[in-house]
């Protein structure tokens, strides 16, 4: 329950928006330990895509939680996920603007990521091998993560636009790869 200030010491109106902005930021006081993931997408609208048997992303997505700390922003970006008979796989692009733009890819316990910071990049890709595993992979389920190539986010951003198919036609990359 939220108790509202006096009446006397704040106008309705002024009242009624400090409320409303305690419930707007309420969850910034942490999330339950059952939440303790490094990405939290909180609104994501999706639709069920017969031809790929698919679920897809349409409009802004809604970008909660990175590491812990809230941000609580839309971006641009696609979502697809889809149930195989080899096993899940979902991908995710995530674009606040036309440098700052994340890729992830999980395929058969292989999470492949991309982006536009090449700090990020050299990052991932400095990384021995062996130490590529998350570091919580005794409570959940184990998986490996690698520096994905920039063409398989191309493609990924090419199936989820329809400007993909035929191998002559050219396609407008101008602020989405450097």
């Amino acid at each position: 329950m939220i108790r509202r200030p006096p009446r006397s010491t704040q106008s309705r109106s002024s009242a009624a928006s400090d409320v409303y902005k305690r419930q707007l930021f309420a969850g910034t006081t942490g999330l339950p330990k059952e939440f303790n993931f490094e990405l939290l997408l909180n609104d994501v609208t999706l639709y069920w895509n017969e031809a790929t048997s698919s679920f897809r992303s349409k409009g802004k997505i809604g970008l909660g939680y990175i590491g812990g700390q809230p941000v609580n922003v839309y971006v641009d970006g696609y979502v697809e996920i889809q149930r195989r008979r080899s096993g899940d796989m979902f991908d995710i692009y995530l674009k606040a603007n036309e440098s700052v733009y994340y890729y992830f890819s999980f395929v058969s316990g292989n999470m492949m990521t991309y982006s536009g910071n090449r700090n990020y990049n050299t990052l991932i890709a400095g990384l021995k091998p062996n130490a590529r595993k998350h570091p919580g992979s005794n409570s959940r389920k184990p998986y490996s993560y690698m520096l994905s190539t920039q063409d398989r986010m191309v493609r990924f951003i090419e199936r989820m636009t329809g400007e993909g198919g035929n191998e002559n036609d050219q396609i407008n990359l101008d602020g989405l790869v450097k």
